[in-house]
């Protein structure tokens, strides 16, 4: 193939380019990324983890929040076994992965630091499900709209009114404001 077309482009440089489109398109959740099934909310809804949207919108969006922060942490980790696996095995410049790390210490240590971001984000959530997630930051901002009664009241008024039919639902961009 490479007489024909003139170019032979190693494996882990296809790898990094789908991986970073990939990525791309997996943080943004896109129309197309979420319409195949590749969206944060569909891994979490896996046992009815996070629950229903319509029943229980704040819990429903604190899982959310919460599990989409552990699983956008594990993709450092999934880049570079990744990358080491494809170096390795497919384009076959080291005969193992491991002596691919031994060759090359910073891949390895990078490695290492990249699971500490899923344990880092893993204790973050359990901090804030600590009684009964009231350290999580939409519970914070929850109440400074607690006049006299607690946040769980104001959480029931807008679950109230967000059951209504006469809503507006936009989609917007996760990331934006």
């Amino acid at each position: 193939m490479a007489d024909r077309f003139g170019v032979d482009a190693p494996a882990t440089i296809v790898f990094s380019l789908f991986y970073a489109v990939f990525c791309t398109g997996f943080i943004y959740q896109s129309k197309e990324f979420s319409g195949a099934g590749l969206s944060p909310e569909i891994f979490l809804s896996y046992n009815d983890w996070i629950g229903s949207e319509e029943l229980r919108f704040f819990v429903y969006h604190m899982k959310r929040t919460a599990g989409s922060m552990v699983i956008h942490s594990l993709l450092p980790a999934g880049y570079l076994v990744g990358y080491s696996y494809f170096t390795s095995i497919i384009d076959m410049n080291h005969p193992t992965m491991s002596h691919f790390w031994a060759h090359w210490p910073v891949f390895w240590n990078l490695l290492m630091l990249s699971v500490l971001l899923p344990v880092m984000a893993a204790s973050i959530v359990w901090f804030w499900s600590l009684n009964g997630w009231e350290r999580h930051p939409f519970v914070t901002k929850l109440k400074l709209y607690a006049s006299n009664s607690s946040w769980h009241q104001v959480r029931a008024d807008v679950e109230t009114e967000f059951r209504r039919i006469d809503k507006i639902s936009i989609r917007t961009n996760p990331l934006s404001k």
